[in-house]
């Protein structure tokens, strides 16, 4: 029988994070998924640590070259087979609950395409950021209302909370592989015009940044700083 959720985590050089990542998946509450790990290149022990997971719903890919994100993403997407996808970044962390209370909502809500959570941000070591605002504590909105909020005020949705229908990104295609910044922000745009969403108003995702030392697509560095802005210019 296929699971109900395929769980995609695309990991890339996180090998003092991503242990965490599959722990937290491996614990949730809701138990019928797959989970779809695919590294990409990485040239530290990533690999090492995710081969020591030997769950049989872990299934695993390793490219030989290095693709880049978006083409990780996709790749995962291709191969998941449940009813519903859901996104944990390598270096992320979920609440045990994560799941369980997202696929209770689209079970229940058959004409929303996906479902969203707030989220709390951690540095690489694990310490809260008091982040304020927190752009990802957003109310519920229309269609319609989205539309306008993401076009006044950017991209404000947390993508490792995505719970989405398969059936979504069969209807609309995947990520845009020319973005590195905001491929997310261009899928929800794309997504609100179809589907009405909904976020779950309490955090279900530790949301990491590297402050100090490391990076991601999510630092407060410079090089990521002129791809957002023209990435939404875009």
């Amino acid at each position: 029988m296929k699971p109900l959720v395929s769980i995609i985590l695309p990991s890339y050089n996180h090998e003092c994070y991503i242990g965490k990542a599959i722990k937290s998946v491996l614990n949730q509450t809701f138990q019928d998924y797959e989970l779809l790990i695919s590294d990409d290149c990485s040239t530290d022990g990533t690999v090492n640590v995710i081969m020591q997971y030997t769950d049989w719903r872990i299934k695993f890919h390793q490219f030989s070259d290095n693709q880049g994100a978006t083409i990780n993403h996709k790749y995962l997407i291709e191969q998941a087979s449940g009813k519903y996808i859901a996104l944990i970044n390598s270096d992320d962390v979920w609440l045990p609950t994560r799941l369980e209370k997202q696929v209770a909502y689209l079970e229940d809500n058959q004409n929303y395409g996906a479902c969203f959570s707030w989220a709390e941000f951690i540095d690489e070591n694990d310490n809260f950021l008091n982040e304020k605002p927190n752009i990802f504590k957003q109310p519920n909105r229309t269609q319609a209302q989205w539309l306008q909020y993401f076009f006044t005020n950017g991209n404000c949705i947390c993508h490792p909370s995505m719970l989405i229908r398969r059936e979504v990104y069969e209807k609309l295609g995947v990520y845009n592989l020319a973005l590195r910044q905001l491929p997310d922000f261009d899928m929800w745009i794309r997504l609100v015009k179809k589907y009405p969403i909904h976020i779950i108003q309490e955090p279900l995702v530790l949301h990491r940044r590297f402050i100090y030392s490391g990076e991601n697509t999510s630092s407060p560095i410079l090089k990521n700083s002129v791809r957002d802005v023209m990435e939404s210019y875009y």
